[in-house]
């Protein structure tokens, strides 16, 4: 454990006594108050003696939380080792996912809100997902409180959608992650709970959403997933945020296979911060439930209004001219109050009424018959960023848009009668007047227009978005050993969890009967997925992979021995490496037998060994070993790198020298080289070079050592990694 970690569990700790010690003593002092009568006195006396009273109070109230403080201590030790020892549902068992179902697009949204907070994009793109035919698990940001567990989950079904929500007794209080961050002692925790989430609840392949880079941590551990980074806001420009959130976000963005943003400032802003295609999937409308009714009911006033959050980006000064400017317009206004301060100055005008937030099942009903739906911001950075939902939802229901001038809001009234945006407060009267009076568009005009902005084409995106993936060809070459590469090609059709891949399957003239299982089975389950070419004779180690790297067509490639078996997520986890290393050229994983720094020792059974990987490995933050050479038992390489170096060198016939040859070239050319401690590869080891005498393969050593010294100087010996991961 790091320095900076243990000060951090210390500091929570000390801090945490402090809390519970303060709140032992609130409690203490208010049953003994209670017991003290009072006596009656003039209110002058009361005023003159109340401010002695609470200095005594809070006087008294300090001295008795330090005097308090080791009792916390002992309570909380005891919760620790409480927590620690207890069989409840936080610490049983977890089940994990050893093979994957590719036939559904199943997601794991990572929220910024809880789901009955309010209405908004996650919950929509999750609704509309599930309509889709999705199964989709909704994570709420909001740690619950429960005295009785560290961690726990609760699954509810809303819409069809699960929504999960975690609770813990860590802070003896609910905690929302957005602002506070994710607590770093659930982090292990959480990320084997949402496995088995994910294992037991969606049986297989899914596509984590991330909406609130707070999540990270958490994800940081699941990156055998396919990750999308849903960005819809600019996260530094609200006022009460994780103070990491700037780091955090840079970590994801690093990582994550696919960026979408809600708007063209944000797309502007990614695009020139990642070298990786960023997507614009913008918000939109529920047109089911905001409908554009005939019959609606009209006022004896013009009622115009607003619906959404009074917080910081709410224009005050905007809404008082309008207010005295229109004493004719009734302004309704329905939201949750952030900053009372917006009511306070509002409500002396007459032609105003506050309503409190409802949810967005009554909010039809309430708005239908309003003449103008406003959007009075401050067009700040965030605001600048943001694609309001609310021009959609006025929208739909036929209701113009008067509006700040948002970047968004300005692009969409060129597409849309009916939509208007103000630089001046005088401007967004005008257009407020025209609104009203309708003479330049119909209704019909926007509620057609919200029809092609529904979440479901949203979701659909969404769905064809995930489906966008580098192309990964793996190369297989196999010399007899049947069985060995039949479990081979097996590992890696389900456990890759990947959809754009080219297996290819080189046979250097195998034995008819040894042949005769792996053609076999290919011809029965695998034809469309399995390229299989045969060469006429064995042609070695080096040329026999060049056959199949000069058929590969992908953007990566991988080298693959046949005596392998992979582990779920590989592919995705190394492709990630890939993102966050663009230098790195040759990559190589953590296995159980080869000669350099990619050996780790198991510690169970070699038949237990992929119940062992997945938790040990599976689920670990990344880590990259920089190395000199990788074995090519697995590397992948990326196209890059494989057109600008060449395949692998022939002089070395059948095996021996050739991947140090090849990471000699690859280092020559300005690559990196590495080997990857968060992705382990089972290797049975030299099941070809098995086959042969052991003189043979002595003298093929030495004589291949000479070719590869003539070349690149002293050939230094591969040594193992005396790293953490060993033990």
């Amino acid at each position: 454990m790091s320095r900076g970690l243990t000060s951090q569990i210390l500091f929570r700790f000390i801090k945490n006594a402090y809390v519970l010690s303060y709140d032992y003593s609130v409690i203490l002092l208010k049953k003994v108050y209670s017991k003290i009568p009072t006596k009656n006195s003039s209110v002058s006396d009361s005023k003159r003696g109340s401010g002695n009273r609470k200095k005594y109070m809070v006087t008294i109230l300090r001295i008795l939380t330090v005097f308090l403080i080791p009792i916390a201590w002992i309570r909380i030790t005891y919760l620790g080792f409480f927590n620690l020892f207890s069989t409840n549902k936080g610490s049983k068992k977890r089940s994990y996912r050893i093979r994957f179902d590719q036939t559904g697009d199943n997601f794991v949204m990572f929220s910024p809100i809880d789901w009955h907070y309010r209405i908004q994009r996650p919950q929509q793109l999750a609704m509309a997902l599930v309509y889709l035919g999705s199964e989709v698990l909704f994570i709420n940001p909001t740690i619950q409180y429960d005295p009785s567990t560290r961690i726990d989950t609760k699954v509810e079904i809303q819409s069809g959608v699960q929504v999960v929500t975690f609770y813990s007794n860590l802070y003896r209080k609910s905690i929302y992650i957005g602002v506070n961050g994710f607590p770093i002692e659930l982090i292990e925790y959480a990320s084997m709970i949402i496995e088995d989430l994910i294992s037991n609840r969606i049986y297989g392949s899914a596509t984590l959403v991330i909406q609130q880079p707070s999540w990270w941590p958490v994800l940081e551990t699941l990156q055998g997933n396919q990750i999308i980074f849903d960005c819809m806001d600019l996260h530094a420009g609200f006022e009460d945020i994780d103070s990491n959130i700037v780091t955090l976000e840079d970590l994801v963005e690093n990582s994550a296979d696919s960026i979408v943003v809600t708007s063209s400032y944000l797309f502007g802003d990614k695009q020139k911060l990642t070298p990786k295609p960023v997507e614009i999937i913008r918000n939109g409308v529920d047109t089911r439930l905001f409908k554009n009714f005939s019959n609606k009911v009209q006022n004896s006033l013009t009622v115009v209004g607003y619906f959404g959050a009074l917080a910081e980006w709410f224009d005050i000064d905007l809404m008082e001219y309008l207010l005295a400017n229109n004493p004719q317009l009734k302004f309704e206004i329905i939201g949750m109050i952030s900053k009372p301060k917006i009511v306070n100055k509002l409500k002396r005008f007459k032609n105003i009424e506050f309503k409190t937030e409802v949810s967005n099942s009554e909010l039809p009903c309430m708005v239908g018959s309003w003449k103008a739906g406003l959007i009075p911001f401050k067009v700040t950075p965030l605001i600048s960023a943001t694609n309001p939902v609310k021009m959609y939802e006025y929208a739909s229901m036929g209701i113009p848009t008067v509006a700040s001038a948002i970047p968004e809001v300005e692009m969409a009234s060129l597409d849309c009668k009916g939509i208007f945006t103000a630089r001046t407060f005088e401007e967004f009267n005008r257009k407020l007047e025209m609104a009203i009076s309708r003479q330049d568009f119909d209704e019909n005009d926007l509620s057609d227009w919200a029809l092609s902005h529904d979440w479901s084409k949203r979701a659909s995106e969404f769905l064809k978005l995930s489906s966008r993936m580098p192309k990964v060809s793996v190369v297989i070459l196999m010399w007899n050993n049947g069985l060995l590469t039949l479990n081979c090609l097996k590992s890696v059709l389900q456990r890759s969890d990947y959809k754009n891949l080219e297996i290819i399957l080189i046979d250097n003239d195998s034995r008819a009967d040894e042949t005769r299982i792996v053609t076999t089975w290919i011809e029965s389950y695998a034809k469309d997925q399995v390229i299989y070419r045969r060469n006429s004779k064995n042609l070695g180690f080096a040329a026999g992979n060049n056959v199949g790297l000069q058929i590969a067509t992908g953007d990566y490639i991988v080298i693959l021995n046949n005596d392998t078996e992979v582990t779920p997520g590989w592919i995705w986890r190394s492709l990630k490496h890939f993102y966050r290393n663009p230098q790195l050229g040759l990559l190589g994983p953590s296995t159980n037998n080869c000669g350099n720094e990619g050996r780790i020792k198991l510690r169970g059974r070699n038949e237990d060994w992929l119940q062992e990987v997945i938790p040990r490995f599976n689920l670990k933050v990344p880590k990259l070993l920089d190395v000199d050479t990788v074995a090519f038992f697995c590397t992948f390489i990326t196209r890059k790198a494989l057109d600008e170096i060449g395949i692998i060198s022939e002089e070395y016939g059948r095996g021996y020298f050739e991947d140090d040859d090849y990471c000699r070239r690859a280092q020559k050319a300005g690559y990196l080289i590495g080997i990857a401690r968060d992705i382990f590869v089972y290797h049975h080891m030299g099941a070809s070079f098995n086959l042969l005498e052991y003189s043979e393969k002595t003298e093929l050593f030495n004589a291949n050592k000479k070719i590869y010294e003539s070349k690149w100087g002293k050939w230094k010996p591969h040594t193992y990694a005396l790293d953490s991961d060993q033990s």
